[in-house]
């Protein structure tokens, strides 16, 4: 597995491809330390899948966009 240079640019390449079907949001943990205690982000990245506002999966670390992608669809 090959780390992603660049994850945002990912996240927002896949939001616009799944769009209709997944929303992605980032959050800058330096910025909003709250939000990362209560979602409980030890490591940077994380993504948070949630389904009907219930947390479903997580990742952590850096993945290729079709990893994440085939991981949105799980859900999707």
């Amino acid at each position: 597995m090959r780390a992603v240079p660049d994850g945002g640019a990912t996240l927002e390449a896949l939001a616009k491809e799944m769009a209709g079907r997944v929303r992605i949001a980032k959050i800058n943990v330096d910025d909003n330390p709250v939000m990362a205690g209560r979602l409980g982000v030890r490591g940077i990245p994380t993504m948070v899948l949630f389904k009907n506002g219930q947390e479903v999966d997580r990742q952590v670390g850096a993945l290729p966009k079709s990893d994440i992608q085939r991981w949105l669809e799980t859900v999707a």
